[in-house]
């Protein structure tokens, strides 16, 4: 059947660049449309902004078609984009791709699949948080987190950052609970540039609840990791991204006095313009 489907997909792949031309001469832009998502299908049918580009222009299975071409490891962050991208999908549609994201993600294999599943389970809870489901969210919350630290010693893992980054994107459905979570299992793994920048992140989310400590406690923890980091570069930028929340949330007292945006944070917090 998998054979059968690639090979059908192939052939109107082929046949839509030769079609282009003609379907817009004669005014059927809908199928001229269609044809060059197919024709961009052909040429790159790992790219996820296809199915969601699809979906948006009204080939709703064409996209599932596409989604259902590529790697297995990349179908749950396809699936999950189209509820995110295409205001048009149904709620009850919504859910049921949702669901197939999750069982896909379930099914993730290879060198770096916790890492990359925890991101996905995230993503999931973060969908089930938002529409009322709290239960089911923390369940899938939880499970993503057994991932990530089951992913933490694997190649090209960047262990909990999934999930922070997952955390800091959603500016709706992020929960402090969620946060909280990420931070406890964070202190397991030592003092990493990856950590480092996974507690950046989890503070910017915290910096959204205004009556948060949470917020201070994470900023400490990302310098404590930070200044492990060896990479000068990286190092800074570390110091930059903390600075910066540091200054939503009015806390500079660890951050470095040598560093000039830390300084400036300091000076105008103390009424000094001309220094700042």
């Amino acid at each position: 059947m998998a054979w059968a489907i690639a090979t059908v997909l192939h052939c109107a792949a082929e046949q839509a660049p030769s079609n282009v031309e003609s379907l817009i001469s004669g005014n059927q832009w809908k199928e001229a449309s269609r044809a060059i998502f197919l024709e961009a299908r052909s040429a790159d049918r790992f790219e996820l902004s296809i199915p969601v580009g699809q979906a948006k222009a009204g080939f709703f299975d064409d996209a599932l078609d596409t989604i259902g071409g590529m790697h297995p490891n990349m179908q749950p962050s396809a699936l999950l984009a189209l509820v995110a991208d295409v205001p048009s999908i149904p709620p009850k549609l919504s859910v049921e791709l949702v669901q197939r994201a999750l069982d896909s993600a379930r099914k993730m294999s290879g060198k770096s699949a916790n890492y990359l599943k925890s991101g996905e389970l995230a993503q999931v809870a973060l969908f089930y948080s938002g529409n009322g489901a709290e239960s089911d969210a923390r369940t899938i919350f939880e499970e993503a987190l057994r991932a990530a630290e089951k992913g933490a010693t694997e190649e090209g893992s960047g262990g909990y950052r999934q999930i922070s980054e997952a955390l800091a994107r959603d500016l709706k459905n992020s929960q402090e609970w969620m946060v909280a979570l990420v931070a406890n299992h964070l202190q397991r793994q030592g003092r990493t540039s990856n950590s480092a920048f996974a507690y950046i992140d989890l503070a910017e989310v915290s910096a959204r609840y205004p009556k948060s400590q949470l917020a201070s406690e994470l900023i400490e923890s990302g310098i404590s990791a930070a200044k492990a980091i060896k990479q000068e570069s990286s190092r800074k930028y570390a110091f930059e991204k903390l600075a910066n929340v540091a200054l939503k949330v009015g806390y500079t007292k660890g951050l470095p006095e040598s560093f000039p945006y830390t300084q400036a944070i300091q000076e105008a917090r103390s009424g000094n313009p001309q220094k700042v």
